[in-house]
């Protein structure tokens, strides 16, 4: 476990008490996203009359780098996603987004997604985060998060990634239902 103690001059430990600490602060209910973003606007002294998110674009590029290298941290993947999980309530389209560009979704959702988030692409939002983690039809993985369950997860006989990453296809769902995608 990293803790301040501990972390030293090693960037990657720092990186995830950072993220622990953006991790505690936007859990704790549906709208803290919202604020935390409103406030760094402002911190930043940026005209964003929106709020559109700060935070959520670096967590995005995080999620890129990481699935760019051979053997990502598993706490860093699943901070990284658990984040961008607490980010869905208030800016589910910004996540939906960010899945297509971080290919948490997977290339076969991708090509027939729509955007903003509308009815049809809003109910395919999970299902394309589940299809990143399964075997389609054809047989051909989906993509990063599938090879890393088999390579890394499977082996160690646990699965922090896995159970982040269908925890934000759930708030998806979750956001889809609350804005009458499903009729």
């Amino acid at each position: 476990a990293v803790d301040a103690a501990t972390a030293g001059d090693d960037p990657i430990a720092t990186l995830l008490l950072l993220l622990r600490l953006v991790y505690l602060v936007l859990r704790e209910d549906s709208e803290s996203a919202e604020r935390l973003e409103k406030h760094l606007c402002e911190v930043a002294r940026t005209e964003n009359a929106a709020y559109r998110p700060v935070l959520l674009p670096r967590l995005g590029q995080l999620l890129r780098l990481c699935t760019a290298l051979e053997s990502p941290r598993s706490d860093l993947l699943e901070l990284c996603v658990r984040c961008v999980t607490c980010y869905v309530p208030c800016f589910g389209d910004e996540v939906w987004e960010l899945g297509l560009q971080a290919e948490l979704v997977s290339a076969s959702t991708r090509a027939g997604s729509v955007w903003p988030l509308s009815t049809s692409a809003a109910a395919a939002a999970a299902q394309a985060v589940a299809a990143s983690t399964s075997v389609h039809p054809g047989g051909h993985a989906g993509g990063f998060f599938r090879t890393y369950l088999e390579r890394v997860e499977l082996p160690r006989g646990s699965y922090p990634v896995t159970r982040a990453l269908l925890g934000l296809g759930r708030a998806l769902l979750s956001y889809a239902k609350a804005h009458s995608v499903f009729g």
